[in-house]
């Protein structure tokens, strides 16, 4: 059987700089169906790009703040942007596992409210 919904190929810029606005907003709780939805494509779209190779996830890495996650966004809609261009692509200042581990957080404290 196979699995009815794709990961997205494209980042998804527009649910990206949601996520980013409803978290810096404070606005989590008002917006709690946005954030899930807006999430559900981020989340997909860093997953593929996390997992989408079957190999293991090498190193422990610690939490990161919002700060952090916030910036790996910005960074990450950079590149999807320049990628448009053929630019040289940016480091994320966080590791993707990490980025991947800070949105599924957001996702369930959102749930847990």
């Amino acid at each position: 059987m196979s699995c009815p919904v794709e990961y997205p190929k494209e980042a998804p810029i527009d649910c990206i700089r949601e996520v980013a606005r409803i978290v810096r907003g404070g606005r989590i709780a008002a917006e709690r169906s946005a954030l899930a939805k807006h999430l559900w494509s981020v989340q997909g779209y860093v997953q593929r790009l996390t997992l989408g190779e079957p190999r293991p996830l090498i190193g422990a890495h610690e939490p990161c703040g919002d700060a952090t996650a916030l910036l790996a966004l910005e960074t990450l809609e950079r590149q999807a942007l320049a990628q448009a261009e053929g630019a040289v692509q940016q480091a994320l200042p966080i590791p993707l596992a990490v980025l991947l581990e800070w949105l599924i957080q957001k996702l369930l404290d959102a749930l847990r409210r």
